[in-house]
């Protein structure tokens, strides 16, 4: 109880960054150095714990400062890395050292004194006259020349054979009365006992019959609060020994690990002097010795028999051996090509790799094959019992026709799942029901909140029925997007990364009395014993959702195996006390399994067993591998010039034929163990995957069509330890997304000739999807690129519509942003090019034949007209004359005709006006503009 409650009081107090003008506070120190090591061996827990947040921030960030360290080679005591090394590595080594006297503590007696007593187990009560003396001999009155550790002699006389025997019975060292007892005095009680008392008053009054009485009462006060402080759980013995008594701070270890492994990796490209690398191999084995400790540790020490709730959960050394193994990998794939050099031995590096993979996932539920029958075939009650593992949830089960009074009109709702999978279905299908049998149409209307897209046959159906008032932030579906288009639905899009963070901000419910959402419905595959939600095949939003529910009601859907242990969950901490994401590969784990929540919220739980109705994949066509191949070829050719490793850097691929054709070339082409940073898998990661060319992916969804996730629930055990599901913020964290060096790819569509990007206006009004997880890899992806058809089919024209432009109607990617565009005609690297040279290349390599010599056209057009201006740096051709003549028209038209009157405008300016008489077989001119 006593570190319990240290450890939060402690963890509450340092919360402020160690930053001053966004720099490490011993930036102002005469020495920094010397006063980083100060604070790190600081008496103060909580300025060793600034220190340390201190050190790692150094170690991710100021690359300078790095330098400084490795550089500061004379130093009294040692360098400033030595230094380091020993403080951070006695960190780290403390948690084995504590398991280790946990395990053996101090004997009653040391080996030393056990050998001067005559080499006698010093486990074994010592003969009185052996123990060490420890004062003066102190007489007994009885024999003055003695001591009282000393048999006296022999003795005549009834007063002092009695002393004596009182004597020896005082010095019976872990003795009792009753053990000392004469067999015959033994024999003669136990007669006793038998005439005096039936056999079950014997058992009663027998040492076991009493402690089971006692036994059963205290458990009764172990199970009431008053029996919190006396509980001995598994995740306090565990972290007492783990983290230290009184108190300790899991912060202090995780700094002390991820900032050793990134001074390690940076040394490769920032120690000039070369004296990190020998210490790269002692960093290696006690990472490995410390993971293997604590793994064996948790295991065996076993269920407390006070610990009344049983359960073997222990976040905090959960967080710490995900970043021992995050380290390890890293250390691993940073410097395995030298382990020669560094006398990394092959046994020792094979240790290291066993320790650092990741623990076999739960196992599932039943066979894959069984899981994915109906659930009528199972059982019902069977079968959602065995999901929901916290007895007192049973009591919230519910049928969905029942919780209509949950959902007034004008509530503010929210919704798990994303890209068409992990949605709620059973509420949404009563509600539109509800609606429909008793025509509520637009007189029940709901502010709809969802981490991307839903399912069809529930959004879609609540848009049909004029049931959204409100939707954010990204959406997929003809109802929808009608209603959206035609004003009926008002819709805002967002960065999917930013969208959860923003709602925990409280900017979508500002205007809400209580602030909050007023219900969400999550879709789970299980509950288990602490109430937590696991997921299904979507993570999304869920967590920032639950975070900020009012009531949440759970479906927990039946007709889908549980995806238990598939999770790596996170909840957002608001500045000033975020912390950044200790992820250094797609691999990394430093959440839980499940999403907390506060069992108090939930209202109510009901069963699901309708299945998510995902579509078969887009499939591919020439286009689309022609495209493939560009790109294929183009990372080759990075891969010749060094500027990618061999198995090149994190992959994130978008959704639609394109991005299929582009994971299926990675199948086939000659690169090997590649991993994927991404947002959505597609069935096509699967065939990645069995190539064996694939070894991790990380998404915040597995959006497989029917037939993917029949083959990925029989292939269980070949892709669970392969994967891994976050929330939606940390898949597209800008932070990861740029420190890993993913290269990210999208479909947009439009770019026009200077490399800006349309992801989301038709025309620069229709709204298609939302601008979904483009941006978020696109503006921070270390390479960052646009592929697309060159053209779009066209009722009108034979070749299309060109989605090469001038100049785009709306602008979602900057050219600020893009690296390469590809097209089925070619690839165009318009990295460090100027405006003018980026328009001559993606026209020369990505348009249509058909529509390049117009596009090389108006560039000549418009770089003659503004330059002879001096507006040269970028030329477009803007006609006031046109743009004049539009605004006029249209403050004079009423609303009637501003639909007809849109399509007018001619903002990309019409072929005919600059020349050309490329007409349709109806006259009208046509283009790509």
């Amino acid at each position: 109880m006593l570190w319990e409650v240290g450890n939060a009081a402690f963890s509450t107090h340092v919360a402020q960054e160690p930053l001053k003008n966004e720099r490490p506070i011993t930036y102002e120190s005469r020495d920094p150095n010397g006063s980083l090591l100060t604070g790190l061996t600081g008496k103060r827990l909580q300025t060793r714990a600034f220190a340390f947040w201190e050190l790692v921030y150094i170690a991710q960030r100021f690359e300078g400062r790095r330098r400084n360290i490795f550089e500061d080679i004379d130093r009294a005591g040692g360098s400033t890395w030595s230094q380091l090394l020993a403080i951070c590595l006695d960190v780290v080594n403390g948690m084995e050292a504590r398991i280790t006297s946990f395990q053996n503590p101090q004997l009653p007696v040391s080996q030393a004194t056990a050998k001067s007593l005559g080499n006698r187990d010093p486990a074994l009560p010592p003969s009185p006259e052996l123990l060490p003396r420890i004062a003066q001999p102190v007489g007994d009155g009885i024999n003055a020349s003695g001591d009282i550790f000393t048999n006296p002699p022999p003795e005549k006389g009834k007063s002092r054979r009695a002393a004596v025997a009182m004597g020896r019975f005082v010095k019976g060292h872990g003795q009792s009365p009753p053990e000392s007892i004469s067999s015959r005095s033994k024999s003669l009680l136990s007669k006793a006992e038998e005439t005096v008392l039936n056999q079950q008053q014997q058992q009663s009054l027998s040492q076991q019959g009493i402690t089971g009485l006692f036994r059963k009462q205290f458990i009764q006060i172990l199970e009431s609060p008053l029996g919190w402080p006396f509980r001995q759980e598994y995740r306090r013995r565990l972290n007492l020994t783990v983290l230290g008594a009184p108190y300790g701070d899991v912060g202090i270890i995780v700094d002390a690990i991820d900032s050793l492994t990134r001074f390690a990796v940076g040394s490769l490209t920032e120690d000039k002097f070369g004296n990190v690398q020998k210490d790269v191999k002692t960093i290696m084995l006690s990472f490995t010795s410390v993971i293997v400790k604590l793994e064996s540790f948790r295991r065996d020490i076993g269920i407390h028999w006070t610990d009344v709730q049983r359960k073997q959960e222990c976040p905090e050394v959960d967080t710490i051996l995900a970043a021992l193994r995050g380290a390890l990998n890293a250390l691993i794939d940073a410097f395995e090509e030298y382990a020669t050099d560094l006398k990394i031995s092959r046994t020792e590096m094979r240790m290291a790799k066993e320790a650092a993979a990741a623990p076999n996932a739960p196992e599932m539920m039943g066979t894959a094959t069984l899981l994915h029958r109906p659930a009528k075939s199972r059982g019902r009650l069977g079968s959602l019992k065995s999901r929901v593992r916290r007895p007192s949830m049973l009591n919230k089960l519910a049928h969905a026709e029942d919780l209509v009074s949950h959902f007034p009109n004008g509530a503010y709702v929210g919704w798990s799942g994303f890209t068409g999978v992990g949605y709620p279905k059973k509420i949404p299908t009563m509600l539109a029901n509800h609606v429909e049998k008793n025509n509520l149409q637009g007189q029940l209307k709901y502010s709809l909140f969802v981490g991307a897209s839903s399912g069809a046959e529930t959004e879609n159906r609540w848009a049909d029925l004029n049931m959204i008032e409100r939707r954010s932030p990204h959406q997929v579906g003809k109802a929808i997007a009608k209603g959206i288009n035609n004003g009926n639905i008002k819709f805002f899009d967002k960065h999917l990364s930013m969208f959860p963070v923003d709602l925990v901000y409280g900017f979508y419910t500002k205007d809400r009395p209580n602030k909050k959402l007023d219900v969400v419905i999550v879709e789970a595959t299980a509950i288990t014993e602490d109430g937590g939600i696991v997921p299904g095949a979507s993570v999304g939003a869920s967590p920032e959702l639950i975070q900020m529910a009012d009531k949440i009601i759970v479906e927990v859907n039946t007709s889908m195996p549980s995806f238990e242990g598939l999770h790596d969950i996170t909840m957002t901490e608001l500045p000033p006390r975020r912390k950044p994401y200790l992820i250094m590969a797609p691999e990394d784990r430093i959440g839980t399994t499940s999403i907390p929540v506060d069992p108090e919220k939930i209202v109510a739980i009901i069963e699901s067993d309708y299945q998510d109705q995902t579509q078969p994949n887009s499939a591919e066509d020439d286009t689309s591998r022609a495209i493939a191949g560009h790109l294929i070829e183009f990372l080759e050719h990075e891969v010749k010039h060094d500027r990618l490793p061999p198995n090149l850097l994190p992959i994130q691929s978008g959704i639609g034929n394109i991005a299929n054709a582009v994971i299926g070339g990675l199948a086939t082409s000659k690169f090997q163990n590649l991993k994927v940073w991404t947002e959505v898998l597609q069935d096509t990661f699967l065939d990645l995957f069995d190539s064996g060319k694939l070894d991790f992916a990380t998404a915040t969804s597995i959006r497989f069509s029917p037939e993917g996730f029949k083959r990925f629930y029989d292939g269980w055990e070949q892709y669970y330890n392969k994967l891994l599901l976050r929330s939606q913020q940390v898949s597209n964290s800008p932070e990861i997304i740029r420190r890993l060096g993913v290269i990210g790819m999208n479909t947009p569509v439009e770019v026009d000739i200077y490399a800006h990007a349309n992801s989301t206006c038709v025309m620069g009004s229709r709204m298609l999807n939302g601008l979904g997880g483009s941006a978020d890899f696109l503006r921070s992806s270390k390479y960052s690129i646009m592929h697309t058809p060159s053209t779009r089919p066209s009722k009108t024209d034979p070749h299309g519509v060109s989605c090469i432009v001038p100049m785009c109607t709306h602008i979602d990617q900057t050219e600020h942003d893009l690296d390469v565009i590809v097209t089925e005609q070619g690839l165009a690297d318009v990295r460090g090019l100027s405006p003018k040279e980026r328009a001559r290349v993606i026209i020369d390599k990505c348009a249509h034949p058909e529509y390049r010599p117009m596009l090389q056209d108006y560039f000549a057009k418009a770089e003659f007209e503004c330059m002879r201006r001096g507006w040269g740096h970028e030329p477009h051709l803007l006609p006031k004359s046109r743009t004049a003549r539009y605004l006029s028209e249209f403050l004079a038209s009423p609303p009637a005709e501003v639909c007809a009157l849109v399509e007018s405008v001619d903002t990309h300016f019409t072929i005919v006006q600059y020349g050309s008489s490329r007409q349709t077989s109806a006259g009208q001119p046509v283009g790509p503009f």
